[in-house]
């Protein structure tokens, strides 16, 4: 039974021993070596000293070595943080102190960004290397830790335990940490497996850095299921030729992304060019999606499906409208019907449920939904609305979101809230 989400990886490196999970523009590495590789990695953060709950910084780039991290870390009990490369120190330093990080999981390529961090944050212990060149702990290299059990651990686990922090961008003010469990991020993966009919045969494209939620996808859906995820390069993500390119290469079969990658490609990429017969979903959420490009994009891949996701990082995902080439498009596209496991009101400003075709605000409540805001507990409760009926209390997340239900159960959007 899958009750965590390392479970995930366990079971495919046991179905598919010799299949390849990830795969980047240098290596690729089996489910049966990656399963390994994360299992002596958890023995050594025991080893370490890190306890249930502890939290684990990734400092890497587009790189395999990022599954080894998240799974090591999440064998080991502790949760994992994404941490992006690009961002300024300051802002690195006061996101390890927020959170009490205690290591960092990095390599030599991104390691000079963050020099001296673990002196200057007292909360860090130190940098885990995974390239034999950091700063390497007790004075082991990546081989040596890598070399040790490779047995499947067997912890004390539950799935309402913490799994993952993930931290938004902070542009309309302090970076905010979003808890999720292994429950909401197991239940995420199990749906949209489901959702899109993910097969092992699959190929996925991970356009996505690890510190955007839309990353979950590659991380948990493709082992969920024993499929192959294939890791585009900073060089082919930020060039449309490029990632078009890296599209037809692979043969990829799922792609996932904001609509502005797609816009891209479909402006400088070429894509008209490249044969993408392989391609069958294509995935797009986070914003909204220019109509007449999208119309194009659907001529050019006439049998494809696509899916317009909808859900903010606190729910992963809660809507989704599903179609096909066919589909006539004239001004908007619906964010869709409730998904998986998820229930939707749509209120006032006084929490009153609206009917329908009457535009309110969006509020959530899913498997999906985050354990709450990481320190924050007042944050945490003004973004709930507490829905009391008989003695039950159902906890909704207020998106912030304006949207309204037609006649055919679909919601639409409308914007913000001021």
């Amino acid at each position: 039974m899958k009750y965590l989400i390392q479970h995930s990886l366990e079971e495919s490196a046991k179905k598919f021993p010799d299949k390849i999970a990830f795969k980047d523009n240098k290596s690729s590495i089996s489910y049966k070596v990656l399963n390994e590789k994360t299992n002596a990695l958890a023995q050594y953060f025991l080893y370490l000293g890190i306890e249930k709950g502890d939290r684990i910084g990734i400092y890497l780039d587009r790189c395999i070595e990022n599954t080894i991290a998240i799974y090591g870390i999440l064998k080991a009990r502790a949760c994992f943080v994404p941490l992006n490369t690009t961002d300024p120190t300051n802002k690195i330093e006061e996101i390890i102190e927020d959170c009490g990080i205690k290591f960092l999981v990095s390599k030599q390529n991104v390691s000079s960004k963050i020099g001296g961090v673990d002196e200057i944050c007292k909360s860090i212990k130190g940098i885990i290397n995974l390239d034999g060149s950091l700063k390497p702990i007790n004075s082991k290299t990546e081989e040596e830790v890598l070399s040790s059990s490779h047995k499947d651990l067997n912890l004390n686990i539950l799935n309402e335990d913490l799994a993952y922090i993930m931290y938004t961008s902070g542009t309309t003010g302090r970076p905010k940490g979003i808890m999720h469990t292994h429950r909401s991020g197991l239940d995420y993966a199990r749906f949209s497996a489901e959702l899109y009919d993910i097969k092992p045969s699959d190929v996925f494209a991970s356009h996505s850095a690890l510190y955007y939620d839309i990353s979950t996808f590659a991380y948990f859906t493709v082992p969920f299921v024993g499929a192959t995820t294939v890791i585009a390069s900073e060089a082919e993500v930020k060039m449309p030729v490029s990632l078009s390119q890296f599209i037809e290469r692979e043969k990829i079969t799922i792609w996932y992304s904001v609509p502005l990658a797609l816009s891209q490609m479909l402006s400088v990429g070429f894509i008209e060019k490249r044969n993408l017969s392989a391609l069958r979903w294509v995935l797009f959420g986070g914003e909204v999606f220019p109509i007449s490009q999208l119309n194009i994009l659907m001529t050019l891949l006439p049998n494809a499906l696509f899916s317009n996701v909808y859900g903010p990082a606190e729910v992963n995902q809660c809507t989704v409208f599903n179609f096909n080439s066919s589909l006539k498009i004239d001004n908007t596209l619906p964010l869709g019907v409730t998904s998986f496991n998820a229930e939707v009101l749509v209120v006032d400003e006084n929490n009153k449920s609206l009917p329908t075709n009457t535009i309110g605000e969006l509020l959530v409540r899913s498997s999906t939904m985050m354990l709450g805001y990481w320190n924050k507990p007042e944050l945490t409760q003004s973004k709930l609305y507490h829905d009391h009926q008989n003695g039950v209390i159902k906890s909704f997340y207020c998106t912030g979101d304006l949207v309204k239900i037609d006649e055919l159960g679909q919601l639409l959007f409308y914007g913000r809230k001021d």
